[in-house]
């Protein structure tokens, strides 16, 4: 497991009449979040809350006839909220019960360098001073052309050899931008300084997850046992496993072949072979739920939450977003026949 993974465990509660399911710490079994179903007029809302706060962070809104899934925050204003959608099946990422939704998220961002500050947070420095210019080699950048004024010519009359006479100084004081723009000229932004983060609009996938089978010992067994295994294999495995990764662009068409169905070099030039699809790399999952249900279990929900909390972090969402989206999701997934036949009608 990676060391910027975070695990909880899911659990339904054991009394079936409070509709309620558990996340908890693998470790400690304190709950850390907890789901809540009320039913209203015309939807089932469900609420899911931080244990430790009694803090309401997500509604979760579906339709007590139809299908829709939504998700708001008490912030969200009226008539706001996230949709939960089918992936279209012209998507290369379509499988079966597969959903998306867009959501906003912070767009990364590298340290701003202190070579070259940006102008939007302070003036540039002055230019250097010009050596050979007598006149503005002995200025200080704070000073203006109007604070030296030159020495009176009148003539004086002394017995002795006359002295010169001080040029007279008229002191000005300098200005909030000469100011700034000199001690940025002293001293440099730190390198540690981080511009605001931008955000971006980031489609996200919820796709079951399959997991491969541990493969068995290739070993003489009896009748019973390979009986057994032959069941096994050919029944359809009841795992609710999903996972979420951020949705991939689609991938550039490839070149339409040319008409005649040759390169076009010459005459006797062969037909050109399709171009290769690039390889794609699969998405890093931001969250993924390895379900434990026993087979045969009505009314109750167990198993895991992998959360990659480094990407997480990333993103800029809260962990109790991805939380509500995962618990919605699994329940999508157990009645996942009521809620395509509503989608059908």
């Amino acid at each position: 497991m990676p060391a910027k993974t975070a695990r909880y465990v899911v659990r339904s509660s054991d009394v079936i009449s409070e509709n309620k399911v558990n996340v908890l710490e693998e470790a400690s079994e304190r709950v850390i979040w907890y789901k809540e179903r009320y039913l209203a007029e015309d939807e089932i809302i469900e609420h899911v809350v931080e244990n430790a706060t009694s803090t309401l962070l997500w509604t979760i809104h579906r339709p007590l006839r139809g299908w829709y899934i939504r998700l708001r925050a008490p912030t969200f204003p009226p008539s706001v909220y996230i949709s939960l959608l089918p992936l279209p099946k012209n998507s290369p990422h379509h499988t079966q019960a597969a959903l998306f939704f867009s959501c906003r998220t912070n767009v990364p961002t590298s340290p701003v360098s202190p070579s070259y500050p940006s102008s939007s947070q302070s003036p540039p420095p002055p230019p250097p001073l010009n050596p050979s210019s007598p006149s503005t080699s002995t200025k200080s950048s704070l000073e203006s052309d109007d604070t030296l004024t030159e020495p009176s010519q009148s003539p004086v009359s002394h017995t002795y050899p006359p002295s010169p006479t001080p040029p007279a100084i008229l002191v000005s004081p300098p200005s909030p931008r000469s100011v700034r723009a000199k001690l940025d000229s002293l001293s440099p932004l730190p390198a540690h300084r981080l511009s605001r983060p931008r955000m971006q609009i980031t489609e996200f996938l919820l796709a079951p997850h399959v997991q491969p089978a541990a493969p068995e010992p290739q070993q003489d067994q009896g009748f019973f046992s390979r009986a057994l295994r032959a069941f096994r294999n050919n029944t359809p495995a009841p795992s609710n496993s999903f996972m979420i990764c951020e949705l991939p662009p689609a991938p550039p068409q490839p070149p339409a072949p040319p008409l005649d169905g040759t390169s076009g070099s010459g005459p006797g030039s062969r037909p050109s072979a399709p171009a290769a699809r690039p390889h794609r790399l699969p998405p890093t999952p931001l969250l993924v739920f390895h379900d434990t249900t026993p087979v045969f279990t009505l009314n109750s929900t167990s198993g895991i939450f992998e959360l990659n909390t480094e990407e997480m972090r990333k993103l800029g969402v809260d962990v109790g977003f991805w939380i509500a989206v995962a618990l919605v999701y699994g329940e999508f997934l157990a009645d996942r026949e009521g809620y395509l036949a509503a989608v059908a009608d």
